[in-house]
């Protein structure tokens, strides 16, 4: 079968060089390594019966039957690669379109690790603006070079070189005349086409900005970024602070706000002469910006004048509310002058506090540093020495009091469990609310928690901070006190139900329908369907079939992550069934996987399953075992076998879920009983009777003999009567 192409509805062996690739020595995104490296199977998917996107109009196949295509309409040439165009992990590739077309094209494939944002690409594929590459086409291929499904993007190749490639210095020393002309005008009219239709880019830096082709620069690309989660692969320095803090994998979707502070930087590097923070870590770039602000941490000792010092007074303020947003920068570039205030970097304290062997003057460096050390952290807040800090020496009375709430609240939930680490977050969140949920050395926001959650089950690492995380509310407790502009209204609702997911050990629940809550778009990571990308039940379906008829099928179909994907996407399919499949008995779970896949074969019309079918007949003796008669045993397999090779699942499940078939048996079952006990008894007796034998024969011998001496007086009583009364006493 053909691999499925996607539409907006439907739904390894990468090392840590290749992760950081885009990113500069200075200030690299920090991705853990892919160390997975099984070789899959080769599969193909299903049609896709709802594809939304219009093919091009109909030419000749001029592919042949061992390419990699997406759909009929365009072919992959994984041996042709354009690394010009790679970004960590996700590798791009010359494409073709089908017929006599010379348009050039390219294609990216992505990470199952890392979930594609294929749910916001119908809306990418509705912009039509000349500094940014046109998606032609979005879908699953069966990828050859590793026997695995991938998802992928076809776009037409407008870009040219990139500005600047990862090993370069971070200061390319550009007019900025030039910039202003060749880069800030064209990307902000894409910025305005973003925001009118809410789209997030989360991957603004010059690495990801070409030339058009123009090696004299008149028109800036601004390249893709559905590939990855928004902000995975952007290097630290292009982040606000506080995304700047996260780990790269929990960052969340972001804001326009966010694409207009990376596109501040990223000008900002493209005209400096020199690299301020070179040499230094993450975590000291984050805390000179604190310290100085972004403006002057990046900047350093260059000077601009004019125009773009302005432009970057505004876009670089780290207070979100001075921050110039896209209305001042179009004001800006119809001539306006603004003016822009200097950010607060926020109070300082008269003394240190002494903490880990450093002193710490800022109560949002202390936030950052307090998993450094968890049991000094618990030591300085419960003997008050925090407290006697804040009050006496930093004098700001809110740090003071959320500080005491995230104390008494930390109490309140009980000293069981990880008690140390859930005070040392709750009271980091207090000394700085602007930042990130900080929880045994992870840093996620709300929103990002779900893709961070996807890429840790994919690679199989420990999960269990991440449940604690949930179940110890600490994600909770951020998003009900957190300062962070992003939305948690919704978010908050989310945790919540979440947390009662994790109550439940059934099948079903648990830490994976919390990951497919939190990530919608997150393909289903079930052992059983690997080497398959999964992104809705009818994948699901398509990919058994396929084993199924490779000779591969599993033992059963459905584990905790395909039950909670199949709840997530379509729960009337599955949850009626979920006792069953549960069931520790054999039979019953076998019930309980033909019922949910036969109630999705019927509720999609998803026509024969043949494969599917065959395999259920070498499980279903377990299920002819329950039926007593031998008769119904082989009406039943008669039955199935002629379903099985139509494919009909739904017949197949019917007749095993038929009331009269399991009425009759059950009702003729109870009569043999009876009959059976009333035998039983019969037996019993005479047993027992004959433990003595001369008594038996003697007691038997009289019956006898009684019951013959009875018939005999009967016959002659009975002649006498007739002789009499017939007239054979004539002669009295």
């Amino acid at each position: 079968m053909p691999a499925k192409v996607m539409s907006e509805d439907e739904d390894q062996n990468k090392t840590d060089e290749e992760m950081n690739e885009q990113a500069s020595d200075s200030d690299a995104a920090e991705l853990p390594a892919d160390d997975s490296s099984d070789k899959k199977p080769e599969i193909s998917a299903g049609d896709d019966e709802d594809v939304k996107e219009e093919a091009p109009p109909s030419e000749e196949k001029v592919f042949s039957s061992d390419s990699i295509t997406l759909g009929d309409s365009y072919e992959i040439l994984a041996d042709t690669p354009l690394e010009k165009y790679d970004k960590g992990p996700i590798k791009a590739f010359v494409a073709k379109a089908a017929g006599n077309s010379r348009e050039p094209l390219f294609a990216v494939v992505c990470e199952d690790r890392l979930v594609s944002r294929r749910h916001t690409a119908s809306t990418y594929q509705g912009f039509i603006n000349p500094s940014i590459p046109p998606l032609m086409k979005y879908g699953v291929v069966d990828w050859k070079p590793e026997n695995k499904q991938k998802f992928v993007y076809v776009f037409k190749d407008i870009m040219g070189e990139p500005l600047m490639q990862p090993q370069d210095n971070p200061a390319r020393g550009m007019k900025p005349e030039k910039v202003i002309e060749a880069v800030i005008h064209p990307i902000t009219s894409v910025l305005q086409d973003f925001r009118d239709k809410d789209f997030i880019h989360g991957n603004i830096n010059p690495t990801n900005l070409f030339d058009g082709g123009n090696k004299e620069l008149h028109r800036t690309v601004l390249g893709e970024c559905l590939s990855t989660p928004s902000g995975v692969l952007q290097p630290t320095i292009y982040e606000p602070i506080e995304r700047a803090m996260c780990d790269p994998l929990g960052k969340g979707k972001g804001t326009q706000a966010d694409d207009l502070y990376s596109f501040g930087v990223s000008v900002a590097v493209l005209i400096r002469s020199t690299n301020p923070v070179e040499g230094l870590e993450k975590h000291d770039i984050i805390r000179k910006r604190m310290e100085i602000g972004s403006f002057g941490a990046i900047l350093g000792s260059d000077r601009f004048s004019g125009p773009v010092l302005e432009f970057l007074r505004g876009v670089l303020n780290d207070d979100p509310s001075e921050r110039w947003d896209l209305d001042h920068l179009l004001a800006w570039i119809e001539g306006r002058r603004l003016s822009s205030k200097s950010a607060n970097s926020g109070k300082k304290a008269q003394r240190p506090i002494i903490f880990n062997g450093e002193k710490y003057l800022r109560p949002q460096f202390l936030a950052m540093d307090l998993e450094q050390s968890i049991t000094e952290a618990v030591q300085i807040i419960q003997d008050g020495t925090m407290k006697t800090w804040l009050s006496r020496s930093v004098e700001d009375n809110m740090v003071f009091k959320r500080t005491e709430e995230a104390l008494a609240t930390a109490k309140e939930m009980g000293s069981s469990g990880p008690y140390k680490d859930r005070l040392a977050s709750f009271v980091s969140c207090a000394l700085d609310p602007k930042a990130p949920i900080r929880y045994k050395t992870k840093s996620y926001t709300a929103d990002g928690f779900g893709s961070a959650l996807a890429y840790a089950i994919a690679q199989k690492e420990d999960v269990n901070p991440m449940v604690e995380m949930i179940t110890q509310g600490i994600i909770l407790h951020w998003a009900r006190n957190t300062e962070s502009p992003i939305d948690v209204s919704s978010l908050i609702n989310k945790f919540d139900t979440c947390r009662n997911f994790m109550r439940q050990d059934k099948i079903g629940f648990g830490i994976e329908r919390c990951l497919y809550k939190l990530n919608p778009e997150a393909p289903c990571y079930s052992d059983k369907l690997k080497g398959y990308y999964i992104s809705n039940p009818e994948d699901m379906v398509f990919a058994y079939e396929d084993m199924c008829l490779k000779k591969k099928a599993p033992a059963t179909f459905i584990d905790r992550h395909v039950a909670a994907f199949l709840l997530e996407k379509d729960s009337k399919a599955i949850e009626t069934y979920l006792t069953e499949i549960s069931s520790e008995k054999q039979q019953e779970k076998i019930l309980g996987n033909i019922k949910t896949l036969a109630t999705l074969q019927r509720r999609s019309n998803l026509g024969p399953l043949p494969g599917i079918a065959e395999a259920f007949l070498g499980l279903l003796p377990a299920v002819y075992k329950t039926y007593h008669d031998k008769k119904v045993r082989a009406d039943i397999e008669k039955n199935m076998k002629r379903f099985a090779i139509a494919g009909d699942l739904v017949k197949m499940a019917g007749l095993l879920d038929n009331k009269d078939y399991s009425k009759t048996d059950f009702s003729n079952f109870k009569k043999c009983v009876a009959e059976f006990m009333k035998l039983e008894q019969q037996r019993s007796t005479l047993a027992e009777r004959l433990e003595d034998k001369d008594k038996f024969g003697k007691e038997i011998g009289q019956d006898v003999a009684a019951f013959f001496a009875c018939i005999v007086s009967a016959i002659i009583t009975v002649s006498i009567f007739y002789a009499f009364y017939s007239g054979g006493g004539g002669g009295y």
